[in-house]
C-alpha cells in the first residue's frame, strides 16, 4: 500500500492516532568528518571551509637539480586528485572542475579552491579492489585509463555532492509522535473531546542526505501519517509494508 506525506496544515496534522514529522537537521553530519569517504577533501580556502581532518596538499613543488624550486607543481607519488572550483558569493558552491554559468566573468569563482584526492590503499580500504569498475552485480578490471579515470571522477562527484548538501543544510531527521486525547464523560453516557497532547514516541533518527522522502528510514504505520514540515517532500508517496 502507498501513501502520500502530507503537509503540516493538512487537518489530519491534529486527528491522526500517531504521526512522522520530517523536519531539516540544524545539526548535520560532516561527510568530510563523519563519513568513510573514498576522498579525501583538502581546502585551499580554510577561512571559508576547511577539508577532511588530517587531508594534506596533493601536490608537490617540482625542484631543479640544485634543489631549487622551478614555481611548476605535480601530483604527490600514488595519487589521484580532481581540483574542485568554488563559487563564493553569499554562500558556497562547489563543482568538480569547469567554472559556473551564473558567474560568467569568474569574479566569484575559485579554481582549484579544494582538491579531492584518494590513494590506492584508501580505495581499496573504502570501496574495492584497484582499478576495478561496476559490472552489473559485480565490478571488473577496467578496460582503460579513461575509463578507471571516469569511475573515480563518478565517485567524487557523488561524494561533492553530498559535501555541498551539507552546506546548504539540505539534510533531515524525523520524529515520531503518539496522540494522547483527554475525553469528558457525561453521566447521561456522552462523551466529549476537549483536549490532545502529543507526546514523543520511541523513534528519532536524523543524518539523512536525500532528495526523496521515501529514502528516510521512517516507521511505515498504516494508521500514522507522515508530514513535513520543510514543503520539500509534500505529496511524494511511500510504502506502507502489508501486515
Amino acid at each position: 500500500m502507498k501513501k502520500k506525506i502530507l503537509s503540516t496544515d493538512d487537518p489530519k496534522f491534529e486527528t491522526c492516532k500517531g504521526r512522522v514529522v520530517i523536519a531539516r537537521d540544524d545539526f548535520p553530519p560532516n561527510p568530510m568528518k563523519d563519513y568513510d569517504q573514498v576522498f579525501l577533501v583538502w581546502s585551499n580556502i580554510p577561512n571559508e571551509m576547511s577539508g577532511s581532518p588530517n587531508a594534506e596538499n596533493p601536490y608537490e613543488d617540482v625542484l631543479d637539480e640544485d634543489g631549487c624550486e622551478t614555481g611548476k607543481r605535480r601530483l604527490k607519488a600514488g595519487i589521484v586528485a580532481f581540483p574542485v572550483t568554488a563559487l563564493i558569493h553569499s554562500g558556497i558552491w562547489l563543482k568538480l572542475g569547469g567554472g559556473f554559468a551564473e558567474d560568467p566573468c569568474g569574479w566569484d569563482t575559485t579554481h582549484g579552491a579544494l582538491f579531492m584526492y584518494t590513494t590506492k590503499k584508501r580505495f581499496e580500504e573504502m570501496c574495492a579492489p584497484w582499478r576495478t569498475v561496476p559490472d552489473g552485480d559485480g565490478r571488473r578490471e577496467a578496460l582503460s585509463d579513461a575509463e578507471w579515470i571516469a569511475c573515480l571522477r563518478k565517485i567524487a562527484e557523488e561524494e561533492l555532492r553530498l559535501i555541498q548538501k551539507w552546506i546548504d543544510h539540505d539534510c533531515y531527521w524525523y520524529k515520531t509522535e503518539e496522540a494522547v486525547r483527554f475525553v469528558k464523560k457525561y453521566e447521561d453516557g456522552r462523551k466529549e473531546e476537549i483536549g490532545v497532547e502529543w507526546e514523543a514516541g520511541p523513534d528519532s533518527c536524523g543524518g539523512y542526505y536525500v532528495d526523496k522522502a521515501d529514502e528516510i528510514d521512517f516507521p511505515r504505520l498504516a494508521d500514522w501519517e507522515v508530514f513535513d514540515k520543510t514543503g520539500k517532500f509534500v505529496g511524494q508517496e511511500y510504502e506502507v509494508p502489508e501486515k
